[in-house]
């Protein structure tokens, strides 16, 4: 049932919002909070954005959260990147490089 829910987010995210580009195989928990306006986001392969703390080590008190509120910024993921409960907010522009892992609890 998870797969399905996060499956129809990232079709939702799509439909709202032309200016989210994404690669094959990503996965977005469908409990993130995803604001990019007509901003643009970026997603690379095989990348995790997750907001669930079941399989999660350390416990993740948080849900992950991008906001893009701010005309022409833009937010980077790189391939094979993994962010868990992270708040991202941009007013220019933020990249995450490749083969990244952000953890729970970090604000960029």
């Amino acid at each position: 049932m998870q797969k399905i829910l996060n499956y129809l987010y990232i079709k939702l995210l799509k439909f709202k919002h032309p200016n989210f580009i994404h690669s094959k195989n990503i996965n977005i928990d469908y409990q993130s909070s995803i604001i990019i306006y007509n901003n643009e986001l970026n997603i690379g392969e095989n990348v995790s954005i997750r907001s669930r703390s079941k399989g999660y080590h350390a416990g993740m008190p948080f849900v992950s959260a991008i906001l893009i509120d701010v005309q022409n910024a833009k937010v980077s993921i790189g391939d094979n990147s993994r962010l868990k409960g992270v708040y991202i907010h941009t007013k220019k522009e933020i990249s995450i490089g490749k083969n990244c892992l952000i953890a729970a609890g970090v604000n960029i």
